[in-house]
């Protein structure tokens, strides 16, 4: 009888030490203690029964207990993206640069920092593919001056674009078709460039681990990839042969021409590279070797750069040409974002203010009778399927 006692007394200790507890977790805002938790029901008297379990009942007046405030989580940075967030940021840098300022010392700059960049990408097939394409636009771009274009310092920048959606680490699947069909979209623009694409490498397509799970329902197949691609060579190939038909049957209509009335400009065997430009309605050129330097120019001071008979760049006093007075111009391109050409002479630097440079040609140049304007002649182009002669300007008489 005294065991029992004894054993008694230490479970009702126990439940007082439980009470105490559960008093101290379970606090209110105002910082009270809440009620101690009513005494459960008496144990069974022997001390087998009490070392079952026993469950607590909180009474139904007892008040709610409230909850912990739940920690905010901590953000944990991706340290793929830290380790290659700096290399990328400079290659943003140098495409900006590169899209401001064409010249040869950005092309080579921006090349060695893609080729920085690959060395850091080696483990990842689809940036180095992308990777390889963008240097051999730049390559191309570097050893052919003609090769300079707008839609190619374009496509770099959406090259760049599709790096850091490759870069992402998500692993849905919607993440994972949205890279897949920036890939493609990119692979297809490439495919277009026809000096360029026998250089590049086939492309890599893009995996994730649902996709490699399920390949028989991937969104393009490598099957229809190639029919694609090759859909495109033929379109290419026919669209080749019938410009190269169109020119021969216009050549034997001028000729035709020319065998009958005298033409007023006498025809010169000379080639030279010319350099077309669009302002309002009206396309002119100018003789490719002039051409010193090409930028955007800001809306804020498009309106009042024509105002300033010249202007400072880096050192150099350049004098501006009023093209739009010069040529009667109309319809410019008012709401857009311009360009200055900047041409440059034996000791003379002249501004043109312009829309935007359409292309760079190599062709004969048309010299003889330009009355009062400042022309060295004419060069014949095809420009929205019509062709037609566009003045090329006198650099010493403007």
């Amino acid at each position: 009888m005294a065991e029992k006692m004894i054993i008694e007394e230490d479970l009702k200790g126990l439940e007082k030490e439980i009470d105490a507890a559960v008093d101290r977790l379970f606090v209110e805002k105002g910082g009270e203690t809440l009620k101690s938790i009513a005494p459960s029901a008496p144990l069974h008297e022997t001390f087998q029964k009490a070392e079952e379990e026993v469950e607590w009942e909180m009474p139904v007046s007892a008040p709610a207990p409230i909850p912990a405030p739940t920690p905010t989580p901590t953000p944990v940075l991706d340290p793929v993206a830290s380790y290659y967030a700096q290399p990328l940021e400079k290659l943003e840098t140098q495409l900006l640069s590169l899209e401001w300022e064409i010249t040869k010392e950005n092309l080579e700059k921006t090349a060695g920092e893609v080729l920085e960049l690959k060395e850091n990408f080696k483990r990842s097939p689809d940036v180095s593919s992308v990777l390889n394409r963008m240097l051999a636009v730049l390559n191309f771009m570097t050893q052919n001056e003609e090769g300079i274009q707008p839609h190619r310092i374009q496509i770099l920048l959406d090259s760049k674009e599709t790096i850091k959606l490759l870069m992402r680490n998500e692993t849905e699947e919607e993440i994972g078709i949205y890279k897949k069909l920036a890939l493609t979209g990119l692979e297809a623009r490439f495919s277009s460039l026809e000096e360029i694409r026998r250089v590049v490498p086939p492309p890599v397509s893009v995996t994730t681990p649902k996709q490699e799970e399920r390949a028989e329902v991937s969104l393009i197949g490598p099957e229809l990839m190639e029919k694609i691609t090759g859909r495109m060579e033929s379109f290419s190939a026919k669209l080749d042969e019938m410009m190269e038909k169109m020119n021969w049957h216009l050549s034997g209509h001028e000729e035709l021409i020319k065998s009958h009335v005298a033409s007023p400009l006498q025809e010169s065997v000379s080639k030279t590279k010319v350099t077309v430009f669009k302002i309002g309605e009206k396309l002119l050129g100018v003789e490719s070797q002039k051409v010193f330097k090409l930028f955007k120019v800001p809306v804020s001071i498009r309106e009042t750069i024509n105002e300033f008979p010249t202007f400072r760049l880096k050192g150099l006093e350049v004098r501006m040409v009023d093209l739009e007075s010069l040529f009667s111009v109309s319809g410019s391109e008012q709401e857009e974002e311009r360009q200055m050409l900047i041409l440059k002479g034996d000791e003379t630097y002249k501004g043109l203010l312009i829309d935007r440079v359409l292309n760079r040609l190599y062709g004969p140049m048309e010299q003889g009778e330009t009355f009062n304007d400042p022309l060295l002649g004419m060069i014949r182009w095809t420009y929205q399927d019509l062709p037609i002669r566009i003045p090329i300007l006198d650099f010493e008489k403007l």
